[in-house]
């Protein structure tokens, strides 16, 4: 039997009710578990901002929107054990119920799935995110060329994804095409890769802190 709960969450001003199954419950479950176990009279604020025990209350009282952080605390082990079989559980529910879904939270879930090997949930997800010219998505399927990793090997096409990607101010990608091509017994790549290597080390220090959109997509 399916139950709905109604509360109002802080997304675009608008009010939701998810759907409470039986994945729900075995969630909250473990939740509750867990905030007796770590979290109960923990003061702990990670990276200034996430208040621990504030987080579990609010996931706990139903406010879906919390779950995406709580996946990171599982899959890393931050105050909680590492347990990324639950942290994935905690993400695919909260990107399939909730109305306001990051193209960054779908990311990881891509992430999520190619680490547990479902590459083809993987790639689904970073073609969907490519074809709305989302930086990480487009680097990650370069990467995946390189590998063969889900797709047939082709360098080529990991070259047009990466370039793609430092169009797209993609910070990573530049540091990676940039080594790419400084291993390439080819002159004209050699430059390229120096090139690529001192606008990496620029953006690096300096256009980062001008720049928030390259300070989002530094690193992924």
């Amino acid at each position: 039997m399916i139950e709905y709960d109604n509360y109002v969450s802080i997304v675009d001003g608008k009010s939701y009710s998810p759907m409470h199954d039986g994945k729900h419950a075995i969630i909250m479950q473990r939740l509750k578990k867990d905030k007796c176990t770590y979290v109960n009279g923990l003061v702990e604020v990670i990276d200034g901002q996430i208040n621990i025990q504030e987080l579990y209350d609010f996931a706990i009282a139903g406010v879906i929107d919390t779950w995406s952080c709580l996946s990171q605390l599982y899959f890393l082990g931050i105050i909680v054990d590492v347990d990324q079989n639950f942290s994935l559980q905690i993400l695919e529910y909260y990107i399939k119920n909730s109305p306001s879904v990051s193209l960054r939270d779908k990311y990881r879930l891509g992430r999520y799935y190619e680490e547990f090997g479902k590459l083809e949930k993987a790639k689904n997800i970073f073609f969907h995110e490519e074809m709305k010219n989302f930086p990480p998505a487009v680097s990650r399927i370069g990467l995946l060329y390189k590998w063969g990793k889900g797709v047939a090997k082709d360098i080529s096409q990991y070259e047009i994804y990466m370039k793609r990607a430092v169009k797209l101010g993609h910070m990573r990608s530049k540091s990676l095409l940039a080594r790419y091509y400084l291993e390439t017994p080819s002159l004209k790549k050699t430059f390229r890769g120096y090139l690529l290597a001192f606008s990496f080390i620029f953006s690096y220090f300096f256009s980062r802190r001008l720049n928030k959109y390259h300070e989002k997509y530094l690193m992924w």
